[in-house]
């Protein structure tokens, strides 16, 4: 069970729900999404090129992938029993982050303290 914090994504979701989902699921990406890397990347694009066309783009690029994700997700949904979705994105989740840690504790020579 989750709590619901103040101000959270919670608090977005049901200030607007009645609005719809699609009102909810903008203003959620968007406020999530906020300073990401593709933000920056479509940023320093505009300042070099057309920023319509740039902007025209990264829209495109943006629906294109959440359609993907959306299929992606409603297939999983249907395929994988809903009692095993949480512990396996948990599972997912803490793979990840040990390979992660692993990969951080490799490069930094093990742990040892590198030669000046």
């Amino acid at each position: 069970m989750t709590v619901a914090q103040p101000g959270g994504v919670d608090a977005v979701v049901s200030q607007y729900a009645a609005y719809g989902p699609l009102v909810a699921a903008f203003l959620v990406n968007l406020l999530a999404t906020v300073g990401d890397k593709g933000q920056l990347v479509v940023v320093t694009l505009a300042s070099r090129y057309d920023a319509k066309t740039v902007f025209l783009g990264a829209m495109g690029a943006f629906a294109l992938w959440s359609a993907l994700e959306v299929a992606l997700g409603a297939w999983l949904v249907r395929a994988l029993p809903g009692d095993l979705i949480a512990p396996l994105t948990g599972g997912l989740f803490l793979a990840f982050g040990l390979w992660t840690a692993r990969s951080a504790y490799r490069r930094t020579g093990g742990g040892e303290a590198s030669p000046p």
